[in-house]
């Protein structure tokens, strides 16, 4: 796709063909205020700041755990994006690493030192990548049918509602989003202080090249074993990477998932029933069932549909470091409560475009 002025609205239509990365932003308005217009939907976007967990005692990160599934609430035609974006001067601090082994005139050499620094970057203390940016931006969208007044209402709503978990949020204009999606889709060598301009893309197997990064990007295929916690994702967002995540919740109508869990319970009931022990597996699924249906009665929780994927964009001639970062990103899962993650492959243009605030990927799991 080749480059284009960054001009998100230069077009009455969109072309037929794909020339650029306009063309996958289903955004076909947008307010100076920053009302985003799509055909089926009506959204805004807000930077938020996070919650410093260090200083919680366990109970009151479990009390905020409760907290936050009792107060996010979704109807079943909304749905937020959070995408956090994290900057580092990574491939320099490499290239200095390199330097000072004296060993940067050597292959083999080279490939080797690359090879140990990123088994020992994640445990490294002192002397870290220099920290460029670090933002996290969250879209909501709602299919609703709004007026003017009501849109205004909406958004008021949401940023009490982010405000209410502790965070900092505000939202953002037009020339905010037209930067923070510049940021998103750019290489890492672009400043947030640039001209914006689409990048020019190639699409590779496996992996896209974005102004001659390379982009790479996981998937999460299972959820924790047990609950979430705040903070979950803290064992990835601390690693000294350039690292873009995106966490999208969809809400669901709780009535037809509620009426299967019902009909579950009826089932495993009868089959308890007709044996004359007990049986492990049919009693813990029993307990399952009756918790999520308290929760849900007793606090009015909502049911969300929820992805998450992750991106990783180095230089190429950090492949060899790339390509372990990323492992080591998929053995982080194991501070994640065994949060499983898999390399994306056919959908890896799909990954990058969900780790752009207000873009949408297709073909990821769920």
């Amino acid at each position: 796709m080749m480059k284009n002025v960054f001009d998100l609205f230069k077009l009455a239509e969109k072309s037929p063909v794909a020339t650029s990365l306009r063309d996958f932003w289903n955004v076909n308005k947008m307010t100076e205020d920053g009302v985003l217009y799509s055909d089926k939907a009506i959204g805004f976007m807000f930077e938020i700041g996070g919650l410093d967990g260090s200083f919680l005692s366990s109970d009151q990160r479990m009390s905020l755990h409760t907290d936050w599934r009792s107060l996010l609430r979704l109807s079943s035609d909304e749905e937020i994006q959070i995408v956090f974006r994290k900057r580092v001067e990574f491939a320099q601090w490499i290239e200095d690493q390199v330097a000072q082994a004296f060993l940067s005139e050597n292959s083999y050499g080279r490939r080797i030192l690359l090879e140990r620094l990123a088994d020992q970057v994640s445990q490294m203390d002192q002397d870290q990548p220099k920290l460029l940016s670090q933002k996290t931006i969250l879209t909501f969208w709602t299919r609703e049918k709004l007026d003017l007044e009501a849109v205004e209402e909406k958004r008021q709503l949401v940023e009490s509602q982010l405000r209410s978990f502790g965070f900092y949020a505000q939202s953002l204009t037009k020339n905010q989003i037209i930067s923070e999606i510049n940021s998103s889709a750019q290489d890492l060598s672009v400043t947030e202080l640039q001209e914006p301009e689409w990048p020019y893309l190639k699409i590779e197997a496996g992996q896209i090249q974005v102004n001659g990064d390379i982009f790479r990007g996981l998937e999460m295929t299972q959820l924790p074993e047990s609950y979430s916690e705040m903070g979950m994702i803290q064992a990835i967002t601390d690693l000294p990477y350039p690292i873009d995540l995106c966490l999208r919740i969809k809400g669901k109508d709780s009535r037809p998932i509620i009426s299967r869990l019902e009909r579950k319970r009826n089932l495993l009931n009868a089959q308890r029933s007709n044996k004359s022990s007990p049986s492990p597996q049919i009693e813990s699924q029993m307990e399952q069932i009756d918790q999520v249906l308290r929760d849900l009665a007793d606090r009015s929780e909502s049911i969300f549909e929820m992805t998450m994927t992750l991106g990783m964009r180095f230089p190429q001639h950090l492949a060899s470091l790339h390509r372990k970062s990323l492992a080591n990103l998929m053995r982080v899962g194991s501070q994640m409560d065994f949060c499983d993650f898999d390399e994306v492959s056919l959908g890896t243009f799909d990954a990058y475009l969900e780790c752009i605030p207000g873009f949408t990927g297709k073909n990821l799991r769920t």
